[in-house]
């Protein structure tokens, strides 16, 4: 950790410290010290704590959706707002002047009919989180980027962690050296697949090799031969790569390899009469097959009913 880190670290601290015990005019003064060693986004975070702090709700409530707005995939919104939801409730102060700061009605209506519900159908520590922080992710980025910013908190992962243990589990299960790695990448048109603003160039080659292997993987083991005929939707600007002439995604390829993952466990050879075996053995891959096309077809009508 560099020294502007720890000094940020530290003063933010005692800055919390001083507001819970009142003492709001060293706790501000800290609090500047803490936010010249800050990032732009983190800067707004740390004054949203603050303004909690202090009491002053509906502010923090705007300065966390700035910080959002600013960076919709950044990393430490995750811890700041985790703890807000550990501490919270949905009818708490704070979560009730987000309401007010959120801009699409039909979200607000969700959320005020979930706040009037009884507490058994309002939701988890987690999902309180999640809900507010996708619902500004949302806006900030527009349903058109959504791959972009919600989706990356669910099955398209981009955290260093979680991609370099899928990345070493790939590299085992297709035996791959580090040479075979290399020469996937002599495969990838580099004009297409631009990297993503928050990826540094190290981060975004890894993130290159880990669909090459991830495609890989799908193909060796789509049985049904499902990536034959789907695509990866456009919809919601998924952060995808070129590799030999398909576009890949973590999404395309996960979904192709739980459906033949499912059908491995759907038996079709207790039939006795072999040429019954082949039908029921067609209908289930174009049954798997049919199941994508229909959620994708789904995804697309809702979308443009919106």
């Amino acid at each position: 950790m560099n020294l502007k880190k720890i000094i940020n670290k530290l003063t933010t601290r005692v800055s919390e410290k001083l507001a819970r015990h009142k003492f709001f005019t060293l706790s501000n003064a800290f609090y500047k010290i803490a936010l010249i060693f800050a990032t732009p986004s983190n800067k707004y975070l740390h004054q949203a704590e603050g303004y909690i702090n202090q009491g002053r709700y509906k502010d923090a409530a705007l300065i966390y959706k700035k910080a959002i707005s600013l960076q919709p995939t950044l990393s430490t919104v995750y811890y700041f707002g985790s703890n807000l939801a550990k501490k919270g409730n949905l009818n708490d102060e704070f979560y009730t002047s987000i309401l007010d700061v959120i801009e699409t009605p039909e979200i607000r209506l969700m959320i005020d009919y979930l706040s009037k519900s009884p507490a058994i159908f309002q939701p988890s520590k987690m999902w309180l989180y999640f809900m507010i922080f996708n619902t500004f992710q949302i806006e900030a980025g527009g349903i058109e980027n959504f791959k972009r910013t919600v989706n990356h908190n669910y099955f398209n992962w981009t955290g260093d962690s979680d991609v370099m243990a899928q990345f070493d589990a790939l590299k085992n299960k297709l035996n791959w050296s580090d040479s075979d790695i290399v020469n996937a990448e002599t495969f990838v048109n580099f004009e297409t697949a631009k990297k993503p603003i928050e990826f540094t160039e190290e981060k975004w080659k890894s993130y290159v090799q880990y669909l090459c292997m991830l495609w890989e993987f799908a193909v060796k083991n789509d049985r049904l031969e499902l990536l034959k005929h789907l695509e990866e939707p456009l919809l919601g600007n998924p952060l995808a790569i070129q590799y030999k002439g398909r576009k890949v995604t973590q999404d395309i390829c996960n979904s192709v390899i739980d459906v033949n993952t499912i059908m491995e466990f759907i038996s079709y050879n207790s039939c006795p009469n072999s040429h019954l075996a082949d039908y029921q053995r067609t209908n289930q891959s174009l049954a798997a097959k049919r199941f994508i096309h229909l959620l994708f077809a789904e995804i697309f009508a809702t979308s443009e009913h919106r």
